[in-house]
């Protein structure tokens, strides 16, 4: 028995390693296809913020659904010695990761308090997806 539709494909067009393991975890059936092109270009020479930079990076013309989320993240005061501290424990990896930082492993540390979705921090507000999969039937549960 499947919770997916299987007249539905589901396609995360991002390299994320997170990303693909949000979607693994709730058992969503996906390919991936990283996208090819310039994000920060889009960005520079797309007006109306995060909403319209992911709409103009969207494929195929058709919009299927569409929401968005926030959440807020409250750094503690950090010295620069900490900070350097951090970034030795972190590694070049962490360079990978917007804000530099990486809220789901040793960038938790960094912030002393913490408002919204785990997962819309992670980049990929998991509870908005759900509902709108649902919404589209391409979610059985």
């Amino acid at each position: 028995m499947s919770l997916w539709n299987p007249a539905f494909r589901l396609v995360l067009a991002s390299g994320s390693a997170t990303r693909r393991g949000l979607l693994a975890a709730a058992a969503l059936p996906f390919e991936t296809a990283a996208p090819n092109v310039d994000e920060r270009a889009i960005e520079a020479d797309t007006q109306g913020g995060p909403e319209a930079v992911a709409r103009a990076l969207a494929r195929g013309g058709e919009v299927v659904a569409e929401d968005s989320d926030f959440a807020e993240l409250a750094m503690r005061p950090l010295g620069e010695a900490a900070l350097g501290r951090y970034l030795d424990l972190a590694g070049e990896s962490v360079l990978g990761s917007v804000g530099v930082y990486q809220w789901e492993g040793l960038g938790a540390h960094l912030f002393q308090r913490v408002e919204g979705d785990h997962s819309t921090i992670l980049g990929l507000p998991m509870l908005k997806l759900l509902a709108a999969l649902r919404a589209i039937g391409a979610l059985t549960l």
